[in-house]
């Protein structure tokens, strides 16, 4: 299995794929839907919830998504993804822009999902019970 710069994706490689766009404050944006690659070829990826579960996220298109070099990438960046940021809107002026750049010049800091986030569902779970 390739990505659309042909590359070879490997189980647990993180991909970004252009879903679409939209239009907000007179500005263009791509949607990037974030999933994993978990070594099948079901049309099928990997997605994660805030407890960091993967669930099956369906009808992804390797062949047109970009793997994410995860050294690249933020830890905090990979915390989110690990506890379910899942789409992140970028600024369709950088589309000439490497995947990486395009990534980290998006909104996925307003998207992210922190430790706090986590520990606030976790006690929100326990009161409930």
């Amino acid at each position: 299995m390739k990505d659309i710069n042909h590359k070879n994706i490997k189980k647990d490689d993180i991909l970004a794929e252009i879903i679409g766009g939209c239009r907000r404050d007179r500005k263009w944006f791509d949607t990037i839907a974030l999933w994993e690659y978990k070594g099948q070829t079901d049309g099928s990826g990997y997605r994660y919830n805030i407890e960091n579960n993967p669930y099956s996220y369906w009808w992804v298109n390797p062949n047109k998504s970009f793997i994410l070099d995860k050294n690249k990438l933020p830890e905090d960046f990979l915390f989110s993804f690990y506890h379910g940021m899942e789409y992140l809107d970028t600024p369709e002026e950088q589309n000439n822009n490497d995947i990486i750049d395009r990534v980290l010049n998006s909104n996925w800091k307003e998207k992210s999902i922190n430790k706090i986030d986590v520990e606030d569902y976790e006690k929100r779970k326990i009161n409930n019970q």
